[in-house]
């Protein structure tokens, strides 16, 4: 005899609407994507922070394999507006994404307030295909031979961006620090004999700086490799692709100090440098953190 009191799967069903926050998961869960449910996960990163988000299933086509090491995983890429349902509704969560939502897609408040050096933000240019030559543009002439930076502000711009672009803030602090520590925050300076730039200390002959002349190309109007704004986007493009491992490790991290905190981490698997004490990133990373926190 039918029991009208027992609960059959699909009963109770329950749509979200979220933002996908990191697509490159952990051991265990390839092909999922971490997402903030809106109306469910708070907006702060500060109130709920990456680690508590939940990774999401993606369905995928009937045209894929459909079993391990058949087939390809997902592309949705973070910032990207998807929807789906919870697999185990009231509760939620299970949750399993179905498509994503075009969106139009407005500056964030930092990358509007970036406007110092004439710099671009990614929101207000369109990126153009076509192939860049990777060799350093010529100076121009009015370039001030060094640039005079105000290491505060920059520290603030830096924070403000990554904390923009999904990082809680010790994640962003030990990235910020990192980049401070390692370069003072000097995004171009004429007649430089050392063989590192950029607010990374990029080696001069290493495919990781010409891939930044690169990035900076591709903008429409075209944008300087130069500018503090066009670094920071790059170095998170390339926490983004080739760097993954790195951002893997400061994304499971909510702790600045340690050999799993975010200092040393970034200072270790991004910047790739031994000649920078980790002390001195964790202190500079603390610094960043409080600025936000007062």
């Amino acid at each position: 005899m039918f029991n009208q009191t027992q609960e059959y799967y699909g009963d109770d069903f329950r749509w979200f609407v979220a933002t996908v926050i990191n697509s490159t998961p952990p051991f265990g869960f390839e092909g999922r994507v971490r997402i903030r449910v809106h109306g469910i996960h708070n907006p702060s990163t500060g109130e709920i922070g990456e680690s508590d988000l939940p990774w999401a299933q993606v369905m995928i086509p009937l045209t894929e394999g459909g079993s391990s090491g058949h087939g390809r995983v997902p592309q949705v890429l973070p910032g990207a507006l998807v929807y789906g349902f919870f697999l185990d509704a009231k509760f939620s969560q299970l949750p399993i994404i179905l498509g994503s939502v075009s969106k139009i897609e407005y500056p964030t408040g930092v990358q509007a307030k970036l406007s110092n050096e004439q710099e671009l933000s990614v929101f207000k240019t369109r990126l153009n295909k076509r192939e860049q030559n990777v060799e350093e543009p010529e100076i121009e002439n009015d370039t001030a031979e060094k640039e005079d930076v105000n290491e505060a502000l920059r520290r603030s711009q830096a924070m403000k961006f990554f904390i923009d672009n999904g990082y809680a803030i010790p994640q962003a602090a030990g990235i910020v620090a990192g980049l401070q520590e390692s370069s003072k925050f000097v995004s171009f300076q004429e007649n430089d004999t050392s063989d590192r730039r950029g607010i990374a200390s990029w080696k001069s002959n290493s495919p990781r700086y010409g891939n930044l002349i690169k990035f900076a190309g591709q903008f429409e109007p075209k944008g300087s490799y130069q500018h503090f704004s066009i670094q920071l986007q790059y170095v998170l493009f390339e926490l983004r692709t080739t760097q993954t491992i790195a951002n893997s490790k400061l994304l499971r991290t909510n702790k600045i100090k340690g050999s799993d905190g975010s200092a040393q981490i970034f200072l270790k698997y991004y910047l790739k440098r031994t000649d920078i004490s980790n002390s001195s990133v964790e202190d500079t990373a603390i610094i960043a953190e409080e600025e936000v926190l007062r």
